[in-house]
């Protein structure tokens, strides 16, 4: 059921129609889930990753995460996503999606407010076991080594929900959570340090208006649309690239004004050829279309 659930994931994370991709997961994300996970003498293992990776032929899946980290993303999203929907269906007695629940559903004659609160308490039960390990022994290993991989695989779907939402309160969250992974992964990890230095900043030494700047001012909105909200510097990378890609179009051209008077244009031109496309009817396609798109 799980290499199933990963073949029809794999599909569509490479189409672009999944609805989760790891857009705003950075390097020490992957590295972390890379350390636990990703042994390389694990291939004959079954259900670990390098086990899945061998099975399905990913050999373009690194075993360095920064050699490729998109096919290590893709990789990691088609089987953290097949682990999550196999541990829905087996919480709630389901044999595939399209099947009707057979456990942990309320009563038939529940009223509406009897069947929220079952909800409530029966996700969360599903949440502090998968994603908590509440109640979880420590003698099934390969129990553990799941409830391991769904709980890394959470961790970059609150990642990026935080960022499309720009909730500040839950990115200190993150952050605290985080810390705490990235250093019972490595002691001397640098990434539980950045961690901690951002936290130390945010609640002790910058002011408090400083401070509610640095929360909830990492991301920005180019669109003016709920959740697509992207982080700063992900906009700055792609104002550079912009910007390089008009210096490089400029050829011999090039003198200290020119580059200036072009890079202060980098803005108003993108500006300009959303509007042109707009006006003459060219859809751009998206690399991570969700629903089909209602003009097409």
């Amino acid at each position: 059921m799980v290499l199933d659930n990963i073949y029809s994931n794999s599909i569509k994370v490479h189409n672009g129609s999944g609805d989760f991709s790891c857009n705003f997961v950075g390097e020490k994300e992957r590295k972390l889930i890379n350390d636990v996970l990703m042994k390389q003498s694990s291939a004959r293992e079954i259900e670990t990753l390098k086990y899945f990776r061998e099975r399905i032929m990913r050999y373009n899946v690194p075993t360095t995460v920064k050699n490729n980290p998109d096919a290590y993303e893709e990789f990691f999203t088609s089987v953290g996503r097949a682990y999550l929907v196999e541990a829905f269906l087996e919480f709630f007695g389901m044999d595939n999606t399209e099947s009707v629940p057979t456990k942990n559903m309320p009563e038939n004659n529940a009223t509406m407010e009897e069947k929220k609160q079952h909800f409530d308490n029966v996700i969360g039960q599903f949440v502090d076991y998968h994603v908590f390990h509440s109640g979880v022994s420590d003698d099934d290993k390969v129990m553990n080594y799941g409830l391991c991989l769904i709980e890394l695989f959470v961790i970059p779907m609150q990642v990026n929900d935080t960022v499309h939402e720009v909730d500040g309160d839950r990115n200190v969250i993150n952050w605290k959570y985080l810390l705490w992974l990235f250093k019972a992964n490595n002691n001397l990890s640098k990434y539980a340090i950045e961690g901690m230095y951002f936290l130390t900043l945010v609640k002790c030494l910058l002011t408090h208006q400083m401070s509610e700047r640095v929360i909830w001012g990492r991301e920005t909105n180019k669109k003016g649309k709920i959740a697509t909200n992207m982080p700063n510097d992900l906009e700055m990378e792609h104002n550079i690239k912009d910007t390089k890609t008009m210096i490089t179009a400029m050829g011999a051209n090039k003198t200290e004004k020119s580059v200036l008077r072009c890079s202060m244009s980098v803005t108003g031109m993108r500006e300009f050829l959303s509007a042109f496309d707009a006006t003459s009817n060219h859809i751009r396609r998206s690399q991570q279309l969700n629903t089909a798109s209602k003009k097409n």
